[in-house]
């Protein structure tokens, strides 16, 4: 291995550190508490040295949304290498995407931190925010994927239009992996469970039931095709 090749795995390796050190101080301290002294102290790097990675929190959010989107694009890749039908790829993405939600609510928790601490302005011309933008991209590239398989095998309705679906499924997932997350920290949650007559682990899979039963062709006269 050349010195040069030796010097770029270094540094890529240290700039996944600090990514996973940002992290995990954003779930600590949430988004807005976060400061970048926290986040070298967590990289054990001077703030000086993390700046010639990252120049702002904002840029170390976007690289903590890219490395987000590269898991669940991995997920979706291995998904759709499977030969089925439209619907049962649409089903496992729609699976994924709830577990990649659901066995991490730190990540909820840390969207909503977001969401509620007020604009969030980053770069639009850095490097981070044209890959984060462009993997998303790629989600909804597999995504329209499976729709296709599904118009065309006839297992989805042939009306439905590939964003519009990544959408509603992205929104409604991040919804109901909310509810789950306060229902498990409630300190009532098994009176919660005996009210409701269901236990929370049965939400996952009812809500992708519940979800790709909407997608399937319709009866004559059901109003879609």
């Amino acid at each position: 291995m050349s010195t040069a090749e030796r010097r770029r795995r270094e540094r890529e390796q240290r700039r996944e550190a600090i990514i996973s050190a940002a992290e995990l101080v954003f779930y600590d301290r949430g988004y807005t508490d976060a400061r970048m002294d926290d986040i070298a102290a967590r990289a054990q790097l001077s703030k000086g040295a993390l700046y010639q990675y990252f120049k702002s929190k904002e840029d170390l959010l976007l690289a903590v949304t890219l490395r987000w989107r590269g898991l669940l694009l991995d997920a979706f890749t291995a998904e759709l290498s499977q030969r089925r039908s439209g619907i049962a790829q649409v089903r496992a993405l729609l699976r994924r995407t709830m577990e990649f939600l659901t066995d991490h609510p730190e990540r909820v928790r840390l969207m909503l931190q977001v969401m509620a601490g007020g604009p969030f302005e980053p770069d639009r011309d850095s490097e981070t925010f044209s890959a984060t933008r462009e993997r998303g991209m790629r989600l909804f590239e597999r995504m329209a994927e499976a729709v296709e398989q599904g118009k065309q095998d006839g297992t989805l309705r042939r009306d439905l239009d590939p964003m519009m679906l990544f959408l509603h499924l992205w929104g409604s997932a991040i919804g109901v992996a909310i509810e789950v997350q306060f229902a498990r920290i409630d300190p009532e949650t098994e009176i919660i469970e005996r009210e409701l007559g269901f236990s929370l682990d049965s939400i996952l899979p009812s809500f992708v039931d519940f979800f790709t039963d909407a997608l399937r062709p319709r009866a004559a006269g059901g109003g879609h095709e």
